[in-house]
Parts: C-alpha cells; sequence; structure tokens
C-alpha cells in the first residue's frame, strides 16, 4: 500500500531589516548657480539617489560632465545609481574612475566588490573586499563583506573565523550573529546554530528573530517539544507569519497532537493560501481520520498551487482508492 505522507519539512524565515539626508531638492534647485558647482551637483544627485530616482541622477550628474571633469564623489553616485538600474558595465566603470580619482576611499573600493559580488565574479568582489580591509582592517561592514565572498567561493573555515572574530570582540553585533547562522543553516550544522542563537538570546531575550531562529533549529534537531514553546512566544508576540503556523503544526504533527496541528495550518492558509505544503499536510491529517471528502478537497487545492508536488498526487490517489 502507498505510504500516507504529509511534509515535515519546517520553513527557515529569514530577518526583516536597512544616512539620509534631509536636504529638500525644490530648495536645492533654487539656489543653484549657474554654471552649477560640483557641491550642488553633488547634493541634488544624493537626493535624488536617496528617493530612489536613480535615471535623474544619472541624467542630471552626466549633464555636468559634459563640461566637468568628474570628481571622486560624482562618478560614486553615479556608479551607485547605474547599479541600482542593473547597469553594471556603466556602474563598474564608474566606480574605477572614482577609485582613480580616491585611492584611498575605502567606500568607493567597497562597493566596487559589491558589484562584482552582483555579477557572481566573486573571486574580484574578495579582491576589492580585501584591498579595503587591508586600509581599515577593524571596519566590521567589511570584514563581512569579506566573509560573503568567502562563503561564494566556498571557503566556509574562513568565512566562519571572521564571523566568529567579530563576535569575540562584538557579541551584541546582530548581522554578525544572523550572518553566522544562516552559514551553519547551509551546511546543515544545526547544532552550532542552536549555539549561535542561546548565546544572542541570553544578551538580547527579547529578539524575535533569534527566537524564531531557535524554534526552527530544535525543530531542524528533532526537539519539536521545546520548539513548540518558542514558536507560541511568536504568535503571543503578535508575529503573523504563515511559516510561523506551518513550523509550529508540523511540531505537533511530530508529537502526535493532530487537532492542535490541524488548527495551525489552518491559520496558516488564512494567512496565504497558495501554500501547498499546508493543504498537504492538512489533507494528510484529515486522511488519517478518516474525512475523505475534506482530505480530497485538500489536496486537490494543493495541487492547484502546485500541480507538480508527488505527495498531494499520490495522497490524493490513497483517498480516492478509500
Amino acid at each position: 500500500m502507498d505510504k500516507i505522507e504529509g511534509n515535515d519539512e519546517n520553513i527557515f524565515i529569514p530577518t526583516k531589516s536597512l544616512n539620509n539626508s534631509s536636504e529638500n531638492i525644490d530648495d536645492l534647485l533654487n539656489e543653484l548657480d549657474n554654471p552649477y558647482t560640483e557641491d550642488q551637483v553633488f547634493r541634488i544627485a544624493l537626493q535624488h539617489n536617496q528617493q530612489e530616482n536613480h535615471e535623474e541622477v544619472v541624467e542630471f550628474c552626466n549633464e555636468f560632465l559634459k563640461n566637468n571633469n568628474g570628481t571622486s564623489r560624482i562618478h560614486n553616485i553615479m556608479a551607485i545609481s547605474h547599479n541600482a538600474l542593473n547597469e553594471n558595465d556603466e556602474a563598474i566603470f564608474h566606480f574605477n574612475k572614482a577609485h582613480k580619482l580616491d585611492i584611498n576611499n575605502i567606500e568607493i573600493i567597497d562597493n566596487l566588490g559589491t558589484i562584482y559580488r552582483v555579477q557572481k565574479d566573486f573571486k574580484k568582489a574578495l579582491e576589492c573586499y580585501n584591498l579595503a580591509l587591508s586600509k581599515d582592517p577593524n571596519n566590521i561592514n567589511i570584514i563581512l563583506n569579506v566573509s560573503s565572498a568567502l562563503e561564494k567561493l566556498n571557503l566556509i573555515d574562513e568565512a566562519e573565523k571572521n564571523y566568529k572574530k567579530i563576535l569575540n570582540n562584538y557579541p551584541y553585533h546582530r548581522d554578525a550573529n544572523i550572518r553566522l547562522i544562516f552559514l551553519y543553516n547551509e551546511c546543515k550544522e544545526y547544532s552550532k546554530a542552536i549555539d549561535v542563537s542561546k548565546s544572542y538570546l541570553k544578551l538580547e531575550p527579547n529578539d524575535l528573530d533569534f527566537v524564531n531562529f531557535l524554534g526552527y533549529f530544535y525543530q531542524k534537531t528533532g526537539k519539536s517539544n521545546l520548539a513548540v514553546d518558542l514558536y507560541m512566544t511568536l504568535i503571543e508576540n503578535g508575529e503573523k507569519n504563515f511559516a510561523i503556523h506551518i513550523n509550529l503544526g508540523t511540531c505537533y504533527l511530530d508529537l502526535g497532537y493532530l487537532d492542535l496541528a490541524a488548527d495551525q495550518f489552518r491559520k496558516a492558509l488564512r494567512l496565504d493560501d497558495k501554500v501547498s505544503k499546508g493543504w498537504l499536510n492538512l489533507g494528510t491529517i484529515e486522511l488519517r481520520k478518516g474525512k475523505i471528502d475534506q482530505s480530497i478537497a485538500c489536496f486537490n487545492k494543493g495541487l492547484s498551487v502546485d500541480p507538480n508536488e508527488f505527495q498531494l498526487t499520490n495522497n490524493l490517489g490513497i483517498a480516492f482508492s478509500k
């Protein structure tokens, strides 16, 4: 007989999270000299950039460059806007221009590395980040960028060492903790991820992202009973994410509490009815309880979302055979 199975995989939920000038573009335009000064052009370009008007940045700066030599910061902000417009070749051109004009500017070197990273040229990205780091060895953001490039080059041990170096000096550094947790998740080293999550929660016990991480990794290591309390903490604090309910439902399923599990899958589907896993697991519970018509309806709903999900098709066939 075919085996009736749900999906017991929990869902990893990444965290949410990102010097704005308060100058007004209209005020700046009213102050313009004729011809514009470099400072005026930069300040207006900066405002456009911060308002994500990247085409205006490029157009305004190009107009200035027709009759003036570019400065490092003009080329830098043009490069940033070209990058935002996915014009990577132009972005690299202007970052290189900016770098030649200001060879010790760490931000420019770091930004160039990021462009190479976007282009998936992780070797060049790492070269840029290491050059920036050589000029400012204790810059945490650059160390994080170096580590990211190392991960992409599959130099996992070196990336891990960098994250730990930051955390040895700055255990409260949230981003470094998150990056290290993500690294361990990718490597399936869930016990290490648990240790990092618990260490950070000792420092910041109310950080719900880390409560979620800890619940997720407890679940991955078969400790669903411990994960339940953590997911309930998230829900009690007003978190409305379908994945939390899916994960909590899966915990209850692992522990044999079918009614509690079904309740959580229904709550998840009320938040997002396009989650095939929710329909699969809810249908599986209904099938185990002998509610054939309800299970068939769930499996059909799931297949309308994901027609290629084998377990939905398999369980639907079993339900029809009852």
